[in-house]
């Protein structure tokens, strides 16, 4: 029996929230009878392309702006060119769904959605589902193309679902949706992964130079302005300078790391705080840390809060987005955003051991409601209602 063939169109294949969750998801039971490919719309480069590749049935790539390369002997030109033939998106893009034989395509990224949205629904005829995996707050011209999408959607055989509620309730803001048109599909992850948490990678400790005895705090996520690292390394130089024993890690690489190299030099705590870069194990960050701390300016939903649930960590995070649908109010120290007061006397208070155990429950408990096997199985059971549907269409008209 012929597997259906589930397409999901990304921007690049680089290290992030949307492909690791993609990655989770495609490898599990209940998605293991879809096959899977994957269309790449700005570059098919990066480094989660070998572990998405050896899932998926074949990597694409359908880049918006085309021609891609050199193709006149002025640089200004090829750019003037590749900036106003967009409009040949739609057809390249439902070209290469039937070509691969698409059964549904799954966008993940925002980037153009109009045009995703027409090259699927209008040009290929296939079912399409939209997932919002952010807080994007639309302006302009991105607010009026977002409406007419969801429009198209409105009258077509496709849905939209949010990583969280706050990520849908931005995109209904613009435009009616009505409830059957859209889902909360929170992202998950392998529980099982993070199942030895608590016990504390010791190795990574002693390679730092922290001793058994220090607290060690920190984060993961990419360098950049709205993950607020900047933050929590003033909060560390202010709690370090008021003689509590501990250190911080952040893991994960970006534009900012030279600047924050230079801030924690600045406020004298290189010693105590350690900028790790890119892991490609994230658990044996997480195994190491005593608490896990999420001082973002805005989150959709906060993939890496669920992973430190599920390591057993106790966690401090800003109040934004889909944060406090997933700590609640008493499962977390939830704080105000940009609010370096409340980063310290969050951290200060995570100091006493009995604090600490207290969250270290909760999130445990927290993590159960997010698992990768979950995420998948309602993916799995809307893919299969959109095609069944389309399945009906076409024998109703004689497609």
């Amino acid at each position: 029996m012929k597997r259906l063939h589930i397409v999901h169109i990304i921007g690049t294949l680089s290290s992030g929230g949307v492909q690791t969750n993609l990655f989770n998801i495609i490898k599990t039971d209940p998605l293991n009878s879809f096959e899977h490919s994957v269309i790449c719309v700005i570059s098919d480069t990066g480094n989660m392309r070998q572990k998405i590749e050896g899932n998926a049935r074949s990597i694409e790539c359908c880049p918006l702006r085309w021609p891609p390369g050199n193709f006149t002997p002025s640089y200004q030109i090829d750019q003037f060119l590749r900036d106003n033939f967009y409009f040949t998106f739609p057809w390249r893009l439902s070209s290469l769904l039937k070509k691969i034989n698409a059964d549904l395509v799954h966008t993940h990224v925002t980037l153009k959605v109009g045009l995703q949205a027409s090259a699927v629904l209008d040009y290929a005829n296939l079912p399409w589902i939209w997932t919002l995996h952010g807080l994007y707050r639309s302006v302009g011209g991105d607010v009026s193309e977002w409406a007419k999408t969801v429009r198209l959607v409105n009258k077509k055989n496709a849905a939209v679902t949010g990583v969280s509620k706050s990520a849908l309730n931005e995109l209904t803001s613009y435009e009616y949706l009505p409830p059957e048109k859209q889902k909360i599909i929170y992202n998950g992850v392998d529980l099982k992964s993070f199942s030895n948490g608590e016990l504390k990678n010791r190795n990574l400790r002693e390679v730092l130079g922290i001793s058994k005895t220090s607290l060690v705090f920190g984060t993961a996520g990419r360098l950049v302005q709205l993950k607020r690292h900047d933050l929590l390394i003033q909060a560390a130089a202010i709690v370090l300078q008021n003689g509590l024993d501990a250190h911080f890690v952040i893991a994960g690489d970006g534009p900012l790391y030279d600047q924050l190299v230079v801030l924690t030099k600045k406020l004298g705590i290189s010693e105590r705080l350690h900028l790790l870069g890119h892991q490609k194990n994230i658990i044996d960050v997480y195994s190491m840390l005593d608490v896990f701390v999420l001082p973002s300016d805005s989150e959709s939903f906060g993939l890496s809060l669920i992973e430190a649930c599920a390591a057993g960590l106790p966690c401090i995070a800003t109040a934004v987005g889909g944060i406090p649908e997933i700590l609640g109010d008493e499962n977390g120290l939830l704080i105000s955003s940009g609010s370096l007061e409340e980063l310290v006397n969050a951290i200060q208070r995570m100091a006493s051991i009995e604090i600490r155990n207290i969250y270290m429950k909760r999130s445990k408990i927290i993590a159960r409601k997010f698992s990768h096997l979950e995420t998948a199985r309602q993916y799995a059971q809307l893919y299969r209602q959109l095609i069944a549907a389309n399945a009906q269409h076409e024998k109703r008209h004689g497609c």
